[in-house]
């Protein structure tokens, strides 16, 4: 079955997703439409598979994003056009058969062209990078990384923190992140510490884009 085509800005949507919970829960998100996202379930390692489909209010929902929590719950997230320019939606299931319907995800509502979002679980918690629109007056707008971190189970979540910011640059002049676009961002614990990794591309010079990789606190924060 072939979807499409989709509209989209600078970033290629992703038309399916997949986790997998248990040993033989798997989860499958797919794009078959341009307002609807699929999920199909399998509770026996893949031999067959049940169907549900989410959509939202008509908008149109593209690049499903699986992940799983820290506390063993399967989280989508889709991005959603709104006034040209994208947002993000989300759903919640405990066991990959029942979701909850497709909503706007509110911590980030306001943001502008919230993209990409990825969900690192960590002993106490999980950390959300994304990226997003950012401005510096004089300066073309760019795509930074921000952070966000919820301890309860995804039902509070701390206030946007960027990443990207000068910290990370090489240069000592205010406000140089602001030269390099920074996008697709995913963490990773690995039992003691929190990475990211991003790609990197200058927002004037034609030299390429580059993976960066960066330490970042349980909490999703710059050391």
């Amino acid at each position: 079955k072939i979807a499409g085509p989709f509209a989209i800005g600078n970033d290629v949507p992703n038309l399916y997703s997949a986790q997998i919970l248990e040993e033989e829960t798997i989860a499958v998100a797919v794009s078959s439409s341009e307002y609807e996202i699929e999920i199909l379930c399998s509770k026996d390692g893949g031999k067959t598979f049940s169907s549900q489909t989410l959509s939202l209010n008509k908008n149109k929902v593209v690049a499903p994003r699986l992940f799983v929590s820290s506390s063993g719950k399967f989280i989508l997230f889709v991005s959603m056009e709104n006034q040209n320019k994208f947002s993000i939606a989300w759903s919640v299931s405990s066991d990959g058969k029942v979701w909850q319907n497709l909503e706007s995800f509110k911590p980030l509502s306001e943001r502008d062209s919230c993209f990409s979002p990825f969900v690192c679980p960590v002993p106490h918690g999980d950390i959300i990078v994304f990226q997003e629109h950012f401005s510096v007056p004089n300066r073309i707008k760019t795509f930074q990384i921000f952070s966000i971190f919820s301890n309860d189970d995804f039902n509070s979540f701390s206030e946007p923190v960027l990443i990207t910011d000068d910290s990370i640059s090489s240069s000592t002049a205010k406000d140089s992140f602001a030269n390099y676009t920074n996008q697709n961002p995913s963490a990773f614990f690995d039992g003691e510490k929190c990475f990211l990794s991003f790609e990197r591309s200058s927002s004037s010079l034609d030299d390429g884009t580059w993976i960066c990789v960066s330490e970042i606190t349980t909490e999703g924060t710059r050391p």
